[in-house]
């Protein structure tokens, strides 16, 4: 069953906008990742479907906001190494270098990993 979109309401969400609802996305269940590729995979169409749910195909896969959308999501299942993430994902181990000093010099990260 699909639900129509939320809408704002008196929140600080601007008028006409939809609602923001629940989790950006899901993790597999027990981690349940075989190898690399695979948890690449899953980062990628996640990003997709979080860049353009209506019809992931259309998503933008490239570009810097892509890439660090695909950093933050892996993240989530790898932690906070820019080394293993960079590796898993292919890019730059400088450039996803340079992502988590900012990641941890903000506070999204912690600097244990």
């Amino acid at each position: 069953m699909t639900r129509p979109p939320a809408t704002a309401s008196a929140s600080n969400e601007p008028a006409g906008q939809p609602a923001l609802r629940g989790k950006a996305f899901e993790r597999p269940k027990n981690g349940g990742f075989g190898s690399a590729a695979e948890i690449a995979g899953w980062v990628i169409t996640t990003v997709r479907k979080m860049d353009a749910p209506s019809d992931p195909a259309q998503a933008v896969d490239h570009g810097a906001g892509f890439e660090t959308a695909c950093v933050l999501v892996a993240s989530s299942v790898i932690g906070g190494d820019e080394y293993e993430i960079a590796k898993v994902l292919a890019y730059d181990p400088k450039q996803v270098g340079e992502w988590a000093n900012n990641l941890r010099t903000n506070g999204l990260w912690l600097n244990n990993g």
